[in-house]
């Protein structure tokens, strides 16, 4: 006789979440994301920038969703390069080999950083986010031998932001379920963290004013912050 065995989680996804990322942390996060759209803003709309964009043949309106999603990046790799965020980073590809993302982890979580249309819902699901996403559920397993830990060694997260605005319309942290196209855990960064003095963010950890060409290309190559 097969012998079924329910594993429930022992802590709530809400829990987990605002265990692996604290207040500090989510601040500084959400910042960033400020910070990122602030720079794609400068970026697009200053004289020279967009002269140098125009050259290539596309208007700012076309190049308006990749800058700020780079900027985001760089601002929140360069809080990791200064040790203000205690992370590491890496780039990686998906399968097909044609995608290059964002994995921003420490030991107990990964995360995406994707831009969406809303947050009240993550980012839509791509293969390369569906293989990061292992995430605990409550689950019916069939065999006690078949039984795993319900808490995997690195929880993953996303950071969602968004959309085509000046400033971020939303910032939000959560842990996307695994079977539905919801959250099992969500914190709304944009709302009531803007607790951190601005020095917080200097030269050295938020960067340039604007994301000149070489900079954009070199994020671009970059791996990790090793």
């Amino acid at each position: 006789m097969i012998e079924k065995n329910l594993v429930i989680p022992e802590q709530s996804a809400q829990q987990k979440l605002v265990q692996l990322v604290n207040p500090k942390w989510q601040a500084l996060l959400s910042m960033a994301v400020e910070r990122g759209y602030d720079m794609a803003y400068t970026t697009l709309h200053g004289a020279d920038s967009v002269a140098t964009w125009m050259l290539e043949g596309r208007g700012p309106v076309a190049v308006e969703s990749r800058i700020k999603q780079i900027a985001v990046e760089i601002c929140i790799c360069r809080l990791i390069e200064s040790g203000t965020l205690p992370f590491d980073y890496h780039y990686t590809y998906n399968d097909a080999g044609n995608h290059k993302y964002l994995l921003v982890s420490n030991d107990s979580f990964h995360l995406t950083v994707n831009q969406c249309h809303n947050g009240n819902k993550p980012a839509k699901k791509v293969q390369y986010r569906a293989k990061e996403n292992t995430n605990f559920q409550t689950r019916l397993v069939f065999d006690k031998d078949d039984m795993i830990e319900d808490d995997p060694v690195s929880e993953y997260l996303e950071l969602d932001h968004g959309y085509k605005s000046i400033t971020p319309k939303f910032v939000c942290l959560g842990i996307p379920d695994v079977e539905t196209d919801g959250w099992q855990a969500r914190i709304d960064l944009s709302r009531g963290l803007s607790v951190l003095s601005s020095d917080s963010f200097n030269t050295k950890t938020s960067g340039p004013a604007t994301i000149t060409p070489d900079e954009f290309a070199s994020y671009l190559k970059r791996e990790s912050n090793d």
